[in-house]
């Protein structure tokens, strides 16, 4: 039985002497269904005064209609066996506003027994406003989702002088780790680097660590496969709102456009060196010249096609 035994005085007076100024909702209702006590808290959430719903049904003023025969089967089935499914128990269910729009209420429900009969006296917590900010955090989470599984980089959270927090899909498409296994081993990035790079890249952010500056820096990854990975890093320090500081930063794979340079440079500098050699030609005698251009040319890794011309002094 959930009936709580009467004190000498009336008990559901004293419930309502506690309950007029209570933050919930509190309704009281008699064993036909009746509603008896309505606070100021039930008047600001289902929008009715004490005086219009007094001694009306509530399943007629709270409750959605769907739900409406299932309530009032229960009160019998308790009136009947003192068995009920959600008395004292926290139970989230649909309010119904005077305006008809509905309600997403938390409500605990207790049996008092007092010498006129039973008073049901339901405290109920409004859930709406707690639903939307659960709701409006999901499709943040969602489109934050998005957005990192669609960085060009590897975004990652790490903490100030101690190993990571959180890294993004991206970093097992460029470096071969999946996100467990790079979170797992707080000192795998640190073992990644190169030795000729580590020295420098360690000063550089250890520097930023503590100036809480923004960081930037070019340095190479081993990656899994033991391919080396050339990595823009960019990051920011920040605190949270605990005090705590965080490294939050992307990771960019600038492989091919470090190759691409290397090419570059070299390209240039094949350019240069025969450009000194026809320099030096530059005397030699018309048979001599054209034998040493050809023998440059020969020299020279990235020419498809090359054609020497001998022009006479009078065009």
């Amino acid at each position: 039985m959930h009936l709580v035994p009467p004190p000498s005085t009336d008990a559901v007076a004293a419930v309502r002497a506690l309950t007029a100024h209570a933050l919930d909702a509190v309704v009281t209702m008699d064993v036909t269904g009746a509603i008896t006590g309505w606070n100021r808290r039930a008047e600001e959430l289902f929008g009715w005064s004490a005086e219009e719903v007094l001694d009306r049904q509530l399943h007629e003023v709270i409750i959605p209609e769907r739900y409406r025969s299932a309530h009032q089967n229960g009160l019998a089935r308790y009136l009947m066996t003192g068995e009920s499914h959600i008395l004292d128990t926290p139970t989230e269910i649909a309010g119904l506003h005077r305006d008809g729009h509905e309600l997403t209420v938390e409500i605990s429900v207790s049996a008092l027994a007092e010498s006129g009969g039973t008073t049901f006296v339901g405290y109920v917590r409004d859930l709406t406003e707690q639903r939307r900010t659960a709701h409006a955090l999901w499709e943040s989470e969602v489109r934050f989702a998005g957005v990192i599984d669609n960085l060009p980089g590897v975004a990652y959270v790490n903490r100030v002088g101690g190993g990571a927090e959180f890294v993004s899909p991206k970093i097992e498409e460029i470096l071969g780790y999946s996100p467990d296994a790079w979170l797992a081993d707080a000192e795998l990035w640190e073992r990644s680097l190169l030795p000729d790079d580590r020295r420098r890249t360690l000063a550089q952010i250890r520097a930023a660590e503590a100036s809480g500056t923004t960081f930037s820096s070019i340095y190479r990854l081993r990656a899994a496969d033991d391919r080396v990975v050339w990595i823009r890093d960019r990051a920011v320090v920040r605190r949270d709102g605990s005090g705590v500081e965080h490294v939050h930063g992307v990771m960019f794979d600038i492989t091919r456009e470090r190759d691409a340079e290397a090419q570059l440079e070299l390209v240039l500098a094949e350019q240069v060196s025969i450009t000194e050699s026809l320099q030096r030609l530059a005397d030699a005698p018309p048979g001599d010249l054209a034998s040493g251009i050809c023998r440059e040319l020969l020299r020279t890794e990235h020419l498809d096609l090359a054609a020497v011309y001998e022009f006479r002094r009078d065009g």
